[in-house]
């Protein structure tokens, strides 16, 4: 079963800038990948972390930036998008690589900046959802929190209003982050949609939004688990739960 659907415009938007960014390799070709990560790293900053790998093609390799998996010559000067596949061994090289740079960049985020409905027992599987408080499909989703919980499965919640900074979503998720128990303040707003009286904290909601864009997310409730696949979309329980529960 494979949940992932691709969004090629936002995708490809996210590409041409993170690429454009990193672009304007000096100097003669690049030999090898590590000269070429070497060369990226420099025009990308401190604050962005490159990396460059061999791809089973010579001469093209495997970039992750910024949540974002491409290929590049090894000048530097050309881009490509889209899925390398292995058909002998029937595997997507791409996804595989998509999975990793999801992990890397949920790994740099703190976890006290989440929401988070611990497993109840021995954890099985680790999933982030991020939820828009007025979406219907996020409520249906997080009906199924207690049977997950049950099961082992760990949930980490990030906000992700669509509407953007300063919509009613994106201050309704700031009462929630401010509320006395964040856990009982959502339970709630998802359930009936209230929402705490507005107190004064300092938020992550700001971060969220920008660790969804870094991520591609587009639409809500969407799903990382932790192999790294992403679920876009509402899956109902009897689906989700068997998914998760099978070997990673």
């Amino acid at each position: 079963m494979n949940f992932l659907i691709e969004t090629g415009d936002i995708h490809m938007k996210k590409l041409i800038y993170v690429a454009g960014m990193l672009s304007a390799v000096s100097g003669s070709l690049c030999a090898d990948a590590g000269k070429l990560q070497a060369e990226l790293q420099k025009n990308a900053g401190p604050n962005r972390e490159v990396v460059v790998k061999d791809t089973p093609i010579k001469g093209l390799y495997e970039v992750q930036a910024d949540g974002q998996v491409f290929y590049m010559d090894e000048s530097g000067r050309y881009a490509i998008q889209g899925n390398m596949l292995d058909l002998k061994t029937r595997s997507n090289l791409t996804e595989s690589a998509r999975n990793e740079a999801r992990l890397a960049v949920l790994a740099d985020f703190p976890k006290e900046k989440m929401i988070t409905y611990p497993a109840k027992g021995k954890q099985v599987r680790e999933i982030w959802v991020f939820d828009d408080l007025s979406c219907p499909y996020c409520r249906k989703l997080h009906k199924s929190f207690p049977e997950l919980q049950e099961n082992g499965v760990t949930i980490h919640v990030l906000f992700f209003p669509r509407s953007g900074l300063g919509s009613q979503s994106y201050y309704d998720a700031v009462k929630v982050w401010c509320s006395v128990d964040r856990r009982q303040a959502l339970d709630e707003a998802m359930a009936s949609g209230r929402v705490p009286e507005e107190r004064v904290c300092r938020h992550p909601v700001n971060e969220h939004l920008a660790l969804a864009q870094k991520l591609g997310v587009s639409g809500t409730p969407y799903m990382v688990l932790d192999t790294g696949e992403a679920i876009p979309g509402y899956v109902p329980p009897k689906q989700l739960l068997p998914y998760l529960l099978k070997e990673k």
